[in-house]
């Protein structure tokens, strides 16, 4: 039988980007990226910002605006 590596994947819906709130013992989310990507890579740079990678070689960096981040 074949012996593949890679299985098909729908693409990801972006980056989510979630905080814990503890009282609530739940995750919200409070900001998305919502360009649908196969990614195969996220790294945070910082706390407002996260670098990424898809499968076809494509590097992005995203940045929450000023208004989110103070949140």
């Amino acid at each position: 039988y074949p012996h593949k590596c890679e299985r098909p994947h729908p693409p990801q819906e972006g980056l989510h980007l979630f905080r814990y709130k503890r009282v609530d013992n739940q995750l919200y989310c409070f900001a998305d990226e919502t360009v649908p990507r196969y990614l195969t890579a996220a790294l945070p740079l910082d706390y407002d910002t996260t670098a990424g990678a898809d499968k076809f070689g494509n590097i992005f960096v995203a940045r929450l605006p000023a208004d989110v981040s103070a949140q």
